[in-house]
């Protein structure tokens, strides 16, 4: 759940710095999610696509580098609870995602508050891992055109990267899999091998 919201979040936080509107975000009991963005048509689309499949290794691999510092991973694991905490009021606009991501911010509160620390470089390691792999998550996803939602068939994200700037759709596949392994692969060794 943590890794769809990290994906659809990356979004629509992309559509605002294309200079669109993060309108809403609905999560699913099946761990799916969508979110929903104005004004990013045209090349912008790719922007806003990339953002949930990059966006969110991103920020992992600076999950993994911070949180493995005993000082700092309570506070980066406190910062992911305020954050998941400020999208759930500003952005979640169904019950299930609603009330599943303030349990999730809860724990993670009640984790910085009161877990011994090795437990809090834990979740921030295996948060920071989960946002890397988020949109590796069904994997086939990242190498089709289309797929169903809902009843509707909707575009990729790699297929809207492909209409909106070129190239086929599992060329972006594959360069944003292999980025994303690279970035989760370089935060493990500086975190914990250099």
């Amino acid at each position: 759940m943590l890794g769809t919201w990290a994906h659809e979040t990356g979004h629509g936080l992309a559509a605002i710095l294309a200079g669109g509107r993060f309108k809403s975000l609905e999560l699913y009991s099946n761990l799916g999610g969508v979110a929903f963005s104005t004004g990013t048509g045209g090349r912008k689309a790719a922007f806003v696509a990339a953002g949930g499949l990059l966006g969110p290794a991103l920020v992992g691999s600076l999950v993994i580098l911070f949180s493995a510092r005993e000082q700092l991973a309570p506070w980066i694991v406190l910062g992911i609870a305020i954050s998941v905490l400020i999208t759930a009021v500003r952005w979640i606009r169904n019950r299930f995602g609603f009330a599943a991501m303030i349990a999730i911010s809860a724990g993670l509160v009640g984790a910085t508050a009161y877990a011994p620390p090795n437990l809090n470089i834990f979740l921030g390691q295996l948060i920071g891992i989960q946002f890397c792999v988020a949109c590796w998550n069904t994997l086939d996803y990242m190498f089709t055109k289309h797929f169903y939602n809902k009843g509707r068939l909707t575009n990729s994200d790699t297929q809207d990267m492909a209409e909106s700037i070129g190239l086929p759709y599992w060329f972006w596949g594959s360069l944003i899999t292999l980025i994303n392994a690279g970035l989760l692969g370089l935060a493990f060794y500086i975190a914990w091998l250099n």
